[in-house]
């Protein structure tokens, strides 16, 4: 059986590792975030103007967001 200090510690470590990871990840993920927030205001936006409009901006946006996905990667 092993040393309950020692599993602490090593629980620890864990949590600290894995916390780094998340933030890592989110952190990665915050610019993505935020064009896809952003291009779902500009849509909604056009749509309050006429609703016609609203489909064709996030059309028009899928298609440049789905371009540049493919360049990127």
């Amino acid at each position: 059986m092993s040393n309950p200090s020692t599993t602490a510690a090593r629980l620890a470590s864990g949590l600290v590792r894995g916390s780094r990871a998340c933030a890592a990840l989110a952190a990665a993920s915050i610019p993505d975030a935020l064009v896809l927030g952003g291009s779902a205001a500009l849509a909604h936006g056009a749509w309050l103007l006429l609703p016609a409009a609203g489909w064709l901006t996030g059309g028009a946006l899928a298609l440049v967001a789905g371009i540049l996905a493919a360049r990127r990667g």
